[in-house]
């Protein structure tokens, strides 16, 4: 009896493992898409800081140059002129208290 739970987690770990869905391959689909302005929306990504969270630009300086000009997307302006089109520069408002 007491060899019960041993063989029971035995068999239990001889099941196979469930299989993993997968995308079918080829071309994505036409889809309707939003109501929107697409020249607004390409300026949105572009050139305002949609993600705001990140390293710190005095830091990512330091650690890589300029994004060569063949990676940089060329309407951009303001932080995100001279980073590579995979990235956004925005800067962080600071705020001081008054003393207690």
């Amino acid at each position: 009896m007491r060899w019960l739970p041993l063989s029971l987690l035995l068999w239990g770990g001889c099941t196979a493992p469930p299989v993993a869905p997968k995308s079918p391959l080829g071309t994505v689909p036409a889809f309707a898409q939003r109501p929107g302005d697409p020249q607004k929306g390409w300026e949105t990504l572009t050139r305002y800081p949609y993600v705001t969270c990140g390293v710190p630009r005095s830091a990512y300086d330091q650690a890589f140059p300029p994004a060569p000009e063949e990676d940089r997307i060329a309407e951009r302006s303001g932080e995100s002129t001279d980073l590579p089109y995979n990235r956004t520069g925005f800067k962080v408002a600071v705020l001081k208290s008054a003393p207690c």
